[in-house]
């Protein structure tokens, strides 16, 4: 069992997660987490991402790392964005998520047609295992002094 917790201080935010039996992760220095079997995709994805933006960039921030670990096997599919203002007001985006969603979807970035040549002559460029290995030991020598 996992919980993640988040509120508002006086004059901050705080987030921690909670994991069996009781350890405590604060994680309000770095000002997110993210927990379940596709935590690692979704904090790659906001480590990458250009936090803290506006509001707005904070929430496609959000969504791109939920959508991101939805390739992790147990995350689902269906996701409720919450807002908690420090008034303590919740507002929810939800029916603009699949809008959302179709449009991340198109800016994934797709290999270059340049891109593509340049991996194919890196495959052409490829040594053979057996050189490779040999390399690995040549670096493996220790330095003569």
């Amino acid at each position: 069992m996992e919980f993640l917790v988040f509120g508002h201080g006086p004059n901050s935010g705080h987030i921690f997660s909670v994991q069996n039996p009781g350890v405590i992760d604060d994680r309000s220095i770095v000002g997110f987490s993210a927990i379940g079997s596709g935590s690692f995709l979704a904090l790659a994805s906001l480590v990458g991402s250009n936090l803290p933006g506006t509001l707005d960039e904070t929430i496609y921030s959000v969504c791109d790392a939920k959508f991101r670990a939805e390739s992790a096997s147990g995350v689902g599919r269906d996701t409720v964005l919450a807002i908690l203002h420090p008034d303590g007001i919740e507002r929810f985006i939800v029916t603009r998520l699949p809008d959302i969603k179709t449009q991340w979807r198109s800016l994934q970035p797709k290999p270059s047609i340049e891109m593509l040549q340049i991996i194919a002559l890196a495959r052409t460029e490829s040594k053979t295992t057996a050189h490779m290995t040999a390399a690995l030991a040549e670096l493996k020598k220790p330095v003569e002094d």
